[in-house]
């Protein structure tokens, strides 16, 4: 496997670094997504098209096709007929805990273009191919694994603590602090559950009266850090304070009910 020749390779570079053969190397896995531009293009040194969700990530060109051929194979591929345009790429990164002068401590070792927040073994496989490399090595250890906290890598999460919780496995999962807060703003913002502040029940309209960006309230990448961090901003807070002062009818107006018939 040739994610585990990495690992095993890099390890090995660890132990040159510090000019110790003997040396235990630890580390973790971190993996988490960021959002790509989307287009479908042509690369043309390895002859492919590239921009779709994996599987199909490198789609061939023939050789032999005219240039009119190579146009409507783009058009096919904006139409999807070979498969969906990859939204966001989950990128592997290793984390060494100890490394020699010089040396990053961090270490991309796979990426996987895919759809937003795409339900995959993507990350369980490098997962394992983690402790395959740490088990050959015969001196090294995976720590945890590390993940944005998405809906999709929940049930894989909770697995991953109850096998270490039953001596199954020697790592444990983290999930993004972060993660927390974006399911707040779901309560906030798409109305699951009231949300109040004491007596007074927050209403997601008050954003949109405050000035408040719409990418922020109207969310389209819930799994963004970015977002959802300037959303809970001081800033954001300022807006509503302001907004408030100088427009009280839109704050404070009581208990009231509708009936809909």
């Amino acid at each position: 496997d040739q994610l585990v020749e990495r690992l095993i390779a890099h390890i090995a570079m660890v132990r040159v670094g510090f000019k110790d053969p003997s040396k235990r190397v630890v580390f973790t896995c971190g993996l988490d997504g960021t959002v790509l531009s989307k287009s479908w293009q042509i690369h043309h040194p390895s002859k492919v098209v590239v921009g779709g969700a994996a599987p199909n990530q490198f789609l061939p060109i023939n050789e032999d096709w005219t240039d009119n051929e190579v146009v409507k194979f783009l058009k096919e591929c904006v139409g999807g007929k070979h498969g969906a345009q990859a939204g966001e790429v989950k990128i592997a990164v290793i984390s060494l805990q100890d490394t020699p002068p010089n040396m990053c401590p961090y270490f991309p070792i796979a990426g996987n273009p895919q759809t937003i927040n795409e339900s995959n073994d993507f990350g369980d496989r490098v997962v394992t191919a983690c402790i395959a490399a740490a088990k050959q090595d015969g001196n090294a250890a995976l720590l945890n694994q590390t993940t944005d906290g998405v809906s999709c890598e929940v049930a894989w999460n909770v697995k991953t603590m109850l096998d270490y919780l039953g001596g199954k496995c020697n790592h444990v999962p983290i999930p993004d602090t972060n993660h927390n807060v974006k399911s707040g703003r779901g309560q906030v913002l798409t109305g699951t559950s009231p949300s109040s502040v004491g007596y007074y029940v927050f209403d997601p309209w008050l954003l949109k009266l405050a000035g408040v960006a719409q990418h922020l309230w109207r969310v389209e990448d819930f799994a963004s850090d970015g977002l959802v961090l300037r959303l809970v901003s001081a800033d954001t807070i300022q807006k509503l304070v302001r907004n408030a002062m100088e427009n009280r009818s839109s704050t404070d107006v009581g208990n009231h009910a509708a009936t809909v018939i």
